[in-house]
């Protein structure tokens, strides 16, 4: 019995996510994926050199902010039973049905899209640090963006527990 309580033990402690501390930097003007993967991030620690700086923070796979959808076609079926009555040039009334089904082929053209923002946050000047305790999930990777205009270097520290 001991000894199974011992190995469960040692089972769960194995599978408790402990929580990691990472820093990167970022330039103004850049877009960074700074983590891949399922992610909970509980803190963000920004630090910038000289000037405040704006960040924003989202869920995505690669180091842009964007993803395109391709173009693609769509059909549409519809039926009809369309029927119109005219009279002829000698004085009859003539019926004339027009029944079938009708297929429109639309094309949707691509467009490009801005990922889901998670978090968007501003720096301190003159080198100090702001903190911010967050709740954040991101499914995908935490991916960084500095508005262009800026040459900053940013340093970010991000506190994070890995999802199995």
């Amino acid at each position: 019995m001991i000894r199974s309580l011992v190995l469960v033990a040692l089972l769960v402690s194995g599978i408790v996510a402990q929580a990691a501390t990472t820093n990167f930097t970022v330039i103004g003007g850049t877009t960074n994926l700074a983590l891949y993967g399922n992610l909970r991030i509980s803190q963000i620690c920004i630090t910038a050199p000289s000037t405040a700086d704006t960040f924003t923070f989202y869920d995505g796979p690669t180091n842009k902010n964007t993803y395109t959808n391709a173009a693609y076609a769509s059909r549409t079926r519809y039926a009809t039973n369309y029927t119109w009555v005219i009279t002829n040039s000698v004085g009859i009334l003539q019926t004339n049905h027009v029944n079938g089904v009708y297929t429109l082929t639309n094309t949707v053209a691509a467009n490009t899209n801005l990922l889901p923002v998670i978090f968007s946050g501003a720096s301190a000047v003159a080198s100090a640090q702001t903190c911010a305790s967050v709740n954040l999930i991101v499914t995908r990777g935490l991916v960084v963006g500095i508005p262009s205009g800026n040459t900053n270097t940013n340093t970010i520290s991000v506190t994070y527990t890995r999802s199995f």
